[in-house]
Parts: structure tokens; C-alpha cells; sequence
């Protein structure tokens, strides 16, 4: 995979070190082509994206330190002051000495925390929330805390060898989100109005995303993945916008999930 994006040499030096130091991964320079390749293909895609993310971030910070006056050039949408980032220093050496690390951890279903002794394997984004993911007791399947319900946190000594059947890459690859809910992928067919198309075509709903037909009034996609609760979210989000036409299983749930909104605002 070959990639140019603008950044300065000093930056570039600087987030090599640091994607070395973070996930033991060694970008190398290659004098023939005047250009930096990693050996390991699998990593290659979210390195790049995470030095064009590290690059864009760069920008606006000398950004606004060369133009102080416009503090409202640039505007976030979210509080980037969250809870629980205090320990993702703490869960990255972990991650990369592969050692355990034990926590209490508060479901916002339930009153009181619960101890936990977890594998670490990676650190999962999504929608502004950060999970530390991972194996717990030796089941097979993966385990995800939101890292701002992490209580007590601390790096045990114990040692893990990650298990070479599980990838986190391929895990969440199948899914919107980070709950599986023990679900196999299903074909889903999803139809959306010729406006809204315009923005699903520019930032897909999922990569396994493909145009199945384009009509007057509807514009239908295909995709391959888990039908969850963030599934769930994404359709009821666009409201009129979007129709479900198969599973049905899924339509019919959708159509559930409407009808009791709407006893909502009949009490």
C-alpha cells in the first residue's frame, strides 16, 4: 500500500517513535524510493490512518497557536477531557508487555462495580468512546469495557500469551460498534432516500457497503455484517430517511422499536 500525505519531517520522526513505543510496530526507510514502508501488511492501513489523523491534529494545534485571536476558527464537537483517559497510558504498556490488568468495572445497568482480571488486546474508538478489549477468564470471545466505567485500575505482574486465533482487526470487522451479541453476520439490504444516499456514498455505513439499485425515490445498499443494537441506533438515526428491507427480522424489529417511540409522546 502506497500512501502521500503533507506532513513535516520533524512530525513524521516523532510519530514513528511514538507508533514503535505504542504498539511495537517498526516503520522502516527505503533509500530507492525516498519513502517509509512497514513490513507487516496488516498493519500498514491503520498506521497510515493514524499518521494522517496525527498529521491533521498537528495542523490545527500550530494552527491555533500561530493565530490566538481566532479562537473560533476551529470548533470540536465533543469534550476531549473524558473520563477514564488517565489509564490509557497505563493500558497501552500493557497491551504491549502483555500483561493483565485488573479493575472494577460500574454497568450502567447495575449498582454496584464488579472485580475483573482481563487480557488486554487493543484499544477500540467508537463514536467518541474508547474500550479496552480483551479476553477475561479464558473464554473465547472478546470482552469490551467502556474505559470511563474503569474503576481502581491497575497493571498486574502476571504475564498472557494472546491467543493466535482471536484478531481484533477481523472481530470488529464484521460489526458497526463493538457488541457482537454472539450474532453471525446476515446479508442486510437497506434503502435510503436519493438526498440522504448522496451522504452515504461519501462516508459508508460500514466497509462491506454496496449500491444494489438506484430508483426515483429510493436508493438501496447491501451489506454484510452483525445486525446489533449500534446497528439498531445508526437506522432509527436517519428516521424517515432510511427503510429496512431485509432480514425481515431485523425490519420487523426496527418497526418495534418506532411504534413504542411513538406511544412515547401519546402519554
Amino acid at each position: 500500500m502506497k500512501q502521500d500525505f503533507p506532513v513535516s519531517h520533524r512530525t513524521l520522526q516523532r510519530d514513528i517513535e511514538q507508533i514503535k513505543y505504542e504498539l511495537s510496530i517498526s516503520i522502516e526507510y527505503d533509500k530507492s524510493t525516498n519513502g517509509y514502508y512497514i513490513q507487516n501488511q496488516e498493519y500498514s492501513k491503520n498506521v497510515l490512518d493514524l499518521l494522517q489523523q496525527k498529521s491533521f491534529y498537528t495542523d490545527l494545534i500550530e494552527f491555533t497557536r500561530e493565530n490566538p485571536k481566532q479562537k473560533d476558527a476551529i470548533l470540536l464537537d465533543t469534550d476531549m477531557h473524558q473520563v477514564g483517559f488517565e489509564y490509557v497510558q497505563e493500558i497501552l504498556a500493557a497491551i504491549r508487555n502483555q500483561r493483565k490488568i485488573e479493575f472494577e468495572y460500574q454497568k450502567f445497568k447495575e449498582e454496584d462495580p464488579k472485580k475483573y482480571i482481563i487480557e488486554p488486546y487493543c484499544l477500540k474508538e467508537f463514536e467518541n468512546r474508547w474500550y479496552l478489549v480483551g479476553v477475561v477468564n479464558d473464554k473465547p470471545n472478546l470482552h469490551k469495557f467502556g474505559i470511563e466505567r474503569i474503576l481502581n485500575m491497575k497493571v498486574s505482574t502476571l504475564k498472557f500469551k494472546k491467543e493466535k486465533h482471536i484478531s481484533t482487526m477481523e472481530h470488529f470487522a464484521l460489526m458497526i460498534g463493538v457488541n457482537d451479541e454472539q450474532r453471525k453476520r446476515e446479508i442486510i439490504h437497506l434503502a435510503f432516500t436519493p438526498l440522504q444516499a448522496k451522504y452515504i456514498d461519501t462516508l459508508a455505513l460500514h466497509w462491506s457497503q454496496k449500491l444494489v439499485s438506484k430508483e426515483k425515490d429510493w436508493v438501496t445498499y447491501e451489506y454484510y455484517l452483525i445486525p446489533n443494537f449500534e446497528l439498531e441506533q445508526k437506522i432509527l438515526g436517519y428516521g424517515m430517511q432510511v427503510k429496512v428491507l431485509k432480514p425481515l427480522k431485523l425490519r420487523n424489529r426496527i418497526v418495534q422499536l418506532l411504534q413504542q417511540t411513538l406511544t412515547n409522546y401519546q402519554k
